[in-house]
C-alpha cells in the first residue's frame, strides 16, 4: 500500500492549481492579521501619547490657574500690608496730642490694639504684621512684654493654619 507521504505528493499534482490558490490566500491572510496587528500596537501607542499629551495640559492649565490665584492672592496680601502699615501712621496725628509728646511706642501700642479686630479673614498677613510690628517694638527696647504678646499672638494666627514652614519659623525665632 502507498505511505502517507506518497499519497500527499500525488494530492499536490494533480491539485496544484487549488493549492497554489490556497497558499496564496494563506500568505495574504496570514500577511494581512500581521499588518492589523501592527496597526493595532501603533493606533494603541498613538492613543496613549495623545493621552499622555492631553494629561500634561491639563495639568500645565491647572499649574497656571494655581499660578494666577497666587498672583492675586500676593497682591491682595500686598495691598492689605501697605494700607495696615499706612494705617499705622495714621493714627499718629500730633494735632490731636495738643502739644503732649506722641512716641512711637504709643503709636505702635494703638496700632497694635487696632490691628487686634482687623485682618480676621487673612491670618497669614496678620500673622506677618504682628510679626514685624513685634520686631520694630522690640527695637525700641522697652521691657513691658508687649513684644513678646505680640508674637504669641502671631503664632496663634498661624497655629490652625497651613503655613508655610518660612513664615512659621520667622515667627517661632522671634518667640525665643
Amino acid at each position: 500500500p502507498p505511505s502517507a507521504s506518497y499519497r500527499f505528493c500525488k494530492f499536490v499534482q494533480r491539485n496544484r492549481g487549488w493549492i497554489a490558490s490556497a497558499s496564496v490566500i494563506s500568505v495574504v491572510t496570514i500577511s494581512a492579521l500581521f499588518g492589523v496587528l501592527l496597526a493595532n500596537v501603533h493606533l494603541q501607542n498613538q492613543t496613549r501619547e495623545a493621552n499622555e499629551a492631553r494629561l500634561a495640559a491639563v495639568a500645565s492649565e491647572q499649574e497656571a490657574e494655581r499660578a494666577r490665584e497666587d498672583a492675586v492672592s500676593a497682591q491682595k496680601q500686598s495691598e492689605l500690608y501697605s494700607t495696615t502699615i499706612m494705617d499705622l501712621f495714621a493714627t499718629a496725628r500730633p494735632s490731636l496730642e495738643r502739644g503732649r509728646n506722641f512716641t512711637v511706642a504709643e503709636m505702635f501700642q494703638d496700632f497694635y490694639a487696632g490691628l487686634k479686630e482687623r485682618l480676621k479673614d487673612e491670618p497669614l498677613v496678620k500673622a506677618r504684621l504682628l510679626n514685624w510690628l513685634a520686631g520694630a517694638y522690640g527695637q525700641l527696647k522697652r521691657h513691658d512684654g508687649l513684644a513678646r504678646a505680640i508674637r504669641e499672638d502671631a503664632f496663634a494666627q498661624l497655629r490652625s493654619r497651613d503655613v508655610d514652614s518660612h513664615t512659621m519659623a520667622e515667627i517661632l525665632l522671634g518667640l525665643c
